[in-house]
């Protein structure tokens, strides 16, 4: 409990002339709260640049991840490509084997020997059999 003589000396120190002690004491209260704030100010700033680095650290990872996603989605277009290819070739080389299998070359003429009726003949009557 306050006592009378207190509550009057309170009351005085409201409305008078603050003393050189009672200035003291805010002062100290001041200069205290102010270095506690400081210090926040000092523990925000480094959990600031530190969520900075970790940020610079995320978009590194995130910049990679586009560069695989890019390379994987290429990697998978070439290979589709790569197998219409091959199909095409397959397609190509088994309608080259069939053509040699059912076409048989033609007779090959020397070109040394002038091309005319009479050797003509003599060609075929050489190709009859019995001959």
């Amino acid at each position: 409990s306050v006592s009378a003589e207190e509550f009057v000396l309170g009351l005085q120190k409201v409305k008078g002339v603050a003393s050189g002690q009672d200035l003291l004491h805010v002062i100290t209260f001041m200069e205290k709260q102010s270095r506690r704030a400081r210090g926040y100010i000092d523990s925000v700033r480094r959990m600031s640049a530190h969520a900075d680095s970790l940020q610079k650290r995320l978009d590194a990872m995130g910049m990679h991840m586009t560069t695989e996603i890019d390379n994987k989605k290429q990697c998978k277009d070439n290979a589709v490509k790569l197998a219409v290819l091959a199909k095409e070739r397959e397609c190509v080389l088994r309608t080259m084997d069939t053509i040699q299998r059912t076409h048989y070359p033609q007779a090959k003429m020397d070109r040394h020997v002038p091309f005319g009726g009479s050797d003509l003949g003599e060609m075929r009557s050489l190709a009859r059999p019995g001959n």
